[in-house]
């Protein structure tokens, strides 16, 4: 079941609903929810929420706010919900028509097209219109590495596996061919993904959520700096390496993360304290910051290797052939122009690290 919401969450996104901070005050009749684009819709009459909107309330006994709080936009918890529909009809008033609810930090991590960190990842916004404040920023840049290997893994699988689809309608010369660039998707694969996106919906990591007012969209991001070098941190994202962003700020890492770009009202010293730590692989004892923690982790020479055996010789070729996702790319470290899907682009980026 968490697989199957998954799959249509990807195929439903971006058309995802937030509860109004104040449902949990309102009857059932008056629960409201919030689009990107609309504010104040509500369930339709048929929806199975429509009669039951307390499973859409955030229960976490002992979180902050208390039991007896009306306002929940303040709430420390893991088990945040949104969402996502199919339709939204406008008669008297805007209904949401065929909802099904995802875990909300999770679901944004997997599939926000535009995603914004601050300098230690504790506050995420995606899209800009949500904000995720998580109370760990170790857990938030782990979680973060997580869904930047699982996005990549989860298009290939899927571009390998449309093209594979796409050549069963061709002659049988052409599919002789085709069939030598490249193979379908195989089960062990499939098994091993769909693992590791159950434990990453898992993830146990209180954090807050809510939507982002007008005032705050306008005044998110830092802006173009004049000091551009990346921050000494090699490892914190894989193997993705940081660009100064032209116009949020702080670093590009994907075509979707933009890390340490949102403004913040944190103290000029939070960014250098550190605490002794001691590696588990190597023995490394000194103080460091939990950004440098990951990153020594991440680098370790020490580390076991990350992922299923395997993995790594059964990562595809790049492929040459069209797709509706490939967009222009040009790379400044052997300045050529391609045409890459985003995970062709990581791939490329990889061979110059």
């Amino acid at each position: 079941m968490a697989l199957l919401k998954l799959v249509l969450a990807r195929g439903l996104y971006p058309q995802l609903a937030i509860p109004d901070p104040f449902n949990s005050g309102r009857k059932d009749s008056d629960q409201i929810f919030h689009t990107q684009a609309k504010q104040g819709t509500v369930l339709h009459p048929t929806c199975v929420f429509a009669s039951s909107p307390e499973v859409l309330h955030t229960q976490e006994p002992g979180a902050g706010g208390g039991e007896g709080s009306r306002d929940d936009k303040d709430k420390m918890s893991s088990k945040h919900q949104l969402l996502t529909f199919v339709s939204l009809l406008e008669t008297n008033k805007p209904y949401l028509v065929n909802c099904v609810r995802v875990p909300a930090l999770q679901s944004l991590l997997l599939f926000s097209r535009s995603l914004d960190t601050n300098g230690d990842c504790s506050r995420l916004v995606a899209d800009g219109w949500l904000e995720l404040q998580l109370a760990d920023s170790e857990s938030a840049v782990r979680l973060l590495a997580a869904s930047l290997r699982l996005r990549a893994r989860w298009e290939s699988a899927l571009d390998r596996q449309l093209a594979h689809q796409a050549r069963r309608g061709q002659p049988a010369k052409e599919e002789e061919e085709e069939e030598e660039e490249g193979a379908p998707v195989n089960r062990q694969e499939v098994v091993a993904l769909s693992r590791e996106l159950l434990q990453f919906t898992a993830a146990k990591v209180p954090y807050t959520l809510r939507r982002l007012t007008g005032l705050e969209a306008q005044n998110l991001y830092v802006g173009p700096q004049t000091i551009t070098t990346a921050p000494s941190l090699p490892g914190l994202f894989g193997s993705s390496p940081l660009s100064p962003h032209p116009t949020k700020g702080g670093y590009a890492v994907t075509d979707f993360l933009t890390y340490n770009c949102l403004t913040s009202d944190t103290d000029l010293y939070s960014d250098c304290l550190r605490t002794f730590w001691t590696c588990p692989h190597c023995g490394l004892h000194m103080p460091l910051t939990p950004l440098e923690r990951i990153a020594h982790e991440n680098t370790c020479p020490e580390a076991p290797p990350a992922g299923p055996p395997g993995a790594e010789e059964a990562a595809p070729e790049p492929q040459q052939k069209t797709s509706a996702l490939q967009r222009p790319y040009h790379c400044e470290a052997c300045q050529r122009d391609f045409l890459f899907t985003p995970t062709e682009v990581l791939r490329h980026r990889r061979q110059h690290v």
